[in-house]
């Protein structure tokens, strides 16, 4: 039955998109945003499952794929425009290939494997293409994050009745697909005997990392929403209380460190800070940076080699603690696995024996594709930041410079959320704003030549 309807809605995505890719973007956008795991169905004995959302990305992938053969001009034109920004083209297609190659060396493709590599494609590279082709406009911007946007009401509606209902709201109705049960609660749904707020998703980190790398979208839309822009503001209103019930600790600080780099970014920006008070605020901070990463290893040390932390006080920390200590041991097993990693797996953490769980989106890159995909990861970061300041410098209007902003409070979002959270699919996100990014300094290239022609034509 399900495959039955999964074929049906793939074949409706297609058509839709050979019509209107543009409206089958943001359809797709809504769901995936909203829920990532809607309807979710195991269908292969190795832990393979197929999703609403895996079924019609896959359908827009097969559509872009379609329209490459039959040489549409947009997609070539979608493809000049990357391979103009070789940087970050090269550190898109570097991660999927490191761990591609990994995996192959690691002992084949099995399903297992051919599915994660299929899933990275999909939420990485295939985003970043169908950004470029279907977002063209100001106006098609603004409509991304306004969709964002909707998703963060749908999840923030859903979090407030799971509030006052006191558990999950429809718990168990939405997903279904490989609910086990245990003897105790690995999503930590309840801590100090208070319901932690999960939204459409199944675990509070989820919806705590969605909503805080949400905000420098919904931030946008607020800004240029328009006749919308109440819509984004109640998001924003609603943010704090509901990530509060999360319980995240990881959710606020990354919340904390977005707020933190816009204010400095406008302090900065208006010169208010004589340059040498901003030497000494740079000094401060990065004494707290060092400061802090002082206090992790010594922690790191009481918990792995002295033994001298009481677990029971706080695990989670202790074992996020640990998973430097046990991921620095396996990647150093073999030289090979140093340099290319284990390769794409679906469970990562499960598979291999040392490590129960996974918390770090770094470190599951350094296990999959080893210190070259961690390098490529890095520098797709670096990448976007140099575009973000190239449209900066290069702006001559309010919207662009806005765009920058937003941009740059994204990879501070993001950076702190991959230091938190391992799961993949949470970080479309980043790949949708690199790929607007890119056809916004395009559409800023074009414009440029037409300003001296015009001064000209009004001075005669």
């Amino acid at each position: 039955m399900f495959a039955a309807l999964y074929i049906g809605i793939g074949m409706a995505v297609a058509a839709l998109a050979l019509h209107r890719i543009r409206w089958a973007f943001l359809l797709v956008l809504f769901l995936y945003t909203t829920y990532p795991r809607l309807l979710a169905v195991g269908v292969s004995g190795e832990g393979f499952a197929l999703s609403m959302q895996f079924v019609t990305l896959t359908a827009l992938a097969l559509v872009w794929g379609l329209l490459l053969v039959l040489g549409d001009a947009r997609v070539r034109e979608g493809l000049r425009l990357l391979r103009q920004h070789k940087l970050l083209a090269v550190a898109l297609v570097g991660v999927f290939a490191t761990k591609t190659l990994a995996t192959f060396l690691q002992g084949g493709l099995p399903i297992s494997s051919i599915s994660a590599l299929v899933n990275d494609y999909l939420i990485t590279l295939n985003v970043v293409l169908l950004a470029l082709l279907a977002v063209q406009t100001r106006r098609d911007v603004v409509a991304v994050c306004l969709i964002v946007t909707a998703s963060v009401l749908v999840n923030q509606a859903w979090a407030f009745a799971g509030m006052i209902k006191g558990s999950p709201l429809l718990d168990g109705l939405v997903e279904v697909s490989f609910r086990t049960e245990d003897d105790f609660d690995p999503s930590g749904r309840t801590r100090t005997g208070l319901y932690r707020v999960m939204g459409t998703f199944t675990n509070p980190l989820q919806l705590s990392t969605f909503l805080c790398l949400s905000v420098p979208l919904v931030a946008f839309a607020f800004r240029w929403g328009r006749q919308r822009r109440w819509i984004a503001g109640v998001a924003l209103v609603a943010l704090l209380p509901v990530l509060f019930r999360t319980l995240s600790r990881s959710g606020l600080l990354n919340l904390g460190s977005v707020v933190g780099a816009a204010v400095l970014q406008r302090v900065f920006r208006q010169g208010r800070f004589a340059r040498s008070l901003r030497i000494v605020v740079i000094a401060v901070v990065l004494i707290a940076a060092v400061g802090s990463l002082q206090l992790l290893l010594n922690t790191v040390n009481r918990a792995i080699l002295d033994r001298d932390l009481d677990v029971t006080q706080d695990a989670s920390t202790v074992e996020r603690l640990a998973q430097y200590v046990i991921v620095g041991q396996l990647i150093t097993a073999s030289p090979r696995v140093l340099v290319l990693g284990y390769g794409a797996q679906r469970n990562l953490a499960t598979s291999l024996d040392d490590l129960f769980t996974l918390d770090n989106y770094y470190l599951r890159t350094l296990l999959e594709g080893g210190i070259v995909g961690l390098s490529f990861l890095l520098l797709q970061q670096l990448a976007l930041y140099r575009l973000a300041l190239r449209i900066e410098s290069a702006s001559q209007s309010a919207w662009t410079r806005s765009w920058a902003l937003t941009v740059k409070l994204h990879l501070v979002s993001l950076f702190v959320a991959m230091m938190f959270f391992s799961v993949p699919y949470f970080y479309l996100y980043y790949y949708l704003v690199a790929g607007m990014s890119v056809g916004i300094y395009a559409r800023m290239e074009r414009a440029a030549p037409e300003r001296p022609a015009k001064a000209m034509l009004v001075a005669s």
